[in-house]
């Protein structure tokens, strides 16, 4: 009697020796990046383990090393598979294309301030902030992969502002500005012992704004420039 007339079910076929196929090969890929994902939010970048990673994707050693040599280059392809989801979730790409520089930087501002604040964009920004010292790659990988993609949106929104002209000098300086503004008030509400909710994040984005158009002088904007921090 064959195995089929016995159990009802035919044999199972044995799986081939050799080289994982492809679709194995990219699911190995994902597997290692979420679980080396889960670890660094778990445990932050120094605590983390190499084979602990391994063990928890449930690869060999020499698999994890062989595509990622080290630490810093396993961080970096998490920060690259992360951004990339962070990209096709993020708010920052809906933002209208329209209205007076003060208004797309309060909007702008706003959303920054929740992100660094309430999702896992901060949450990896925390790890860099604390490791930074200690690692500078991983402070220079966060930026390369996150904050320039966010300086560039910035950018756009400045330079395409309803009531002023603006070169692409004075946009990459205030976007820069503004970026450094929003990041220390992040980190000074969080050493308060303080979480903002809304609409404190609202009022912070709304002030780091008023202060950096008081003190930017605008080469177009003149009248900007000018008027006192209580009207912007």
């Amino acid at each position: 009697m064959n195995q089929i007339a016995k159990t009802g079910r035919a044999p199972s076929m044995p799986r081939p020796r050799g080289r994982p196929k492809s679709e194995d090969t990219a699911a190995i890929g994902v597997r290692i990046l979420e679980v080396a994902g889960a670890r660094f939010l778990a445990e932050g970048y120094s605590a983390l383990a190499m084979e602990a990673v391994a063990a928890d994707a449930k690869v060999s050693k020499p698999t994890l090393y062989a595509r990622y040599p080290d630490k810093p280059h396993l961080f970096r392809a998490v920060l690259v598979q992360r951004s990339e989801r962070w990209k096709k979730q993020s708010v920052l790409e809906e933002l209208p294309l329209r209205g007076t520089l003060r208004q797309r930087l309060e909007r702008y501002a706003t959303v920054v301030l929740d992100l660094l604040l309430e999702s896992e964009v901060g949450a990896f920004m925390h790890i860099v902030t604390a490791e930074a010292p200690r690692f500078p790659e991983v402070a220079l990988t966060y930026f390369e992969v996150t904050v320039e993609y966010g300086l560039a949106l910035l950018k756009r929104h400045v330079v395409n502002a309803d009531d002023v002209t603006i070169s692409d000098q004075e946009a990459e300086e205030i976007a820069s500005r503004l970026y450094e503004m929003l990041w220390g008030w992040r980190i000074f509400q969080l050493m308060r012992g303080l979480r903002p909710d809304e609409k404190l994040r609202r009022a912070g984005a709304q002030r780091c704004v008023r202060i950096l158009l008081q003190g930017i002088p605008l080469k177009a904007n003149k009248k900007l420039a000018g008027e006192s921090l209580t009207h912007l």
